[in-house]
């Protein structure tokens, strides 16, 4: 278990996850695959962006500070203070506010949707029988959702209906509620595939039912 997931969702909330998912296909052909990832963006920029900005400000006060004091030992300062600087951002590169906010949103939406189909392919989504896989992605640093249906399925819905869901769960997290957000969602799913997929007398499990945890 990761454990940074500990701060979302407790272990039996991911357990009733995987209920969730199960009582809702037993209505339906549609196989639903929740996945919650630590994050989908690089952020290797993060470090270096907080480094120039710690280091700008002090270049800008030693200047000031020059200027107004004639302080000749001032001059020995800066070599000790970018390293020190980088040391601090390497740290608070760690916390997913500065993640979040030095990527650029451009970056971060293509970089979710990235991440989120390239699970679509390693949870064998593609494998389906009929093709009625459906994957509800969360991406947690970027406080993202999005929702990848198969052809078996996107062939019978409009994109807006994948829509109302993402905005039913980013509505939950904002509130902190991650679970509930899941909750809703997948309950939602299996009504929607209900209604063009209705489950056959002989379907059977052809993908887990249990939340993914992924970093």
């Amino acid at each position: 278990m990761k454990n940074w997931i500990q701060s979302y969702l407790s272990d039996a909330e991911i357990k009733k996850i995987s209920d969730i998912v199960a009582e809702a296909e037993k209505s339906t052909e549609g196989e639903i695959v929740p996945i919650i990832v630590r994050r989908s963006s690089a952020v290797g920029h993060v470090k270096w962006i907080l480094t120039s900005l710690m280091t700008l400000v002090f270049v800008i006060a030693e200047t000031v500070y020059i200027q107004n004091h004639w302080d000749s030992l001032s001059v020995m300062a800066p070599p000790v203070a970018f390293i020190l600087f980088y040391l601090s951002s390497v740290y608070l590169a760690k916390i997913p506010w500065f993640q979040r906010v030095l990527t650029p949103n451009e970056d971060e939406i293509s970089q979710v949707h990235a991440r989120a189909e390239l699970e679509f392919y390693r949870t064998q989504m593609k494998k389906t029988t009929k093709r009625t896989g459906i994957l509800i992605f969360v991406s947690v640093m970027e406080r993202r959702v999005v929702i990848l249906a198969d052809e078996g399925i996107a062939a019978h819905y409009q994109t807006e209906t994948w829509d109302e869901i993402v905005r039913l769960m980013t509505d939950e997290f904002k509130k902190g509620q991650v679970y509930v957000g899941f909750e809703k969602a997948i309950k939602k799913c299996g009504e929607i595939l209900q209604s063009h997929l209705p489950a056959a007398s002989l379907a059977h499990n052809q993908l887990p039912d249990h939340l993914i945890i992924k970093d």
